[in-house]
């Protein structure tokens, strides 16, 4: 089971955190890098809360994570689309192509299907 983001009641966060099923025991991955893309050589998404993610472990082992809302919750959404890979426990940023210009818009409070 994956954890990515959230928020503490005063900060957003951008830290992803494993928890083992069979151990009953949380590792933490990707340190909160203080609302920055990237800190050093990791690249993350920017801090959000209220994003959407879901994975796909049946074929692929990636988690998705789509939107999502900055600390002024409403005032600043995302549209970014970001892949997880659980096995390397990397991220990489899905360019969104906008040939047809068709988009979501910047959102919050959405839910995510893999299928």
């Amino acid at each position: 089971m994956f954890v990515f983001g959230g928020f503490t009641g005063d900060k957003v966060l951008n830290d992803m955190f494993s928890f083992d099923l069979d151990q009953n025991e949380w590792s933490c991955i990707i340190q909160n890098s203080e609302d920055e893309e990237s800190k050093g050589d990791v690249i993350q998404p920017t801090a959000r809360m209220s994003h959407a993610a879901c994975l796909d472990s049946l074929f692929d082992q990636k988690m998705y994570i789509f939107g999502g809302s900055g600390i002024e919750i409403g005032n600043q959404n995302y549209s970014d689309l970001w892949e997880f890979d659980c096995i390397s426990k990397t991220f990489i940023e899905i360019r969104q192509c906008h040939k047809s210009g068709v988009k979501p818009t910047g959102m919050y409070g959405h839910s995510l299907n893999s299928f």
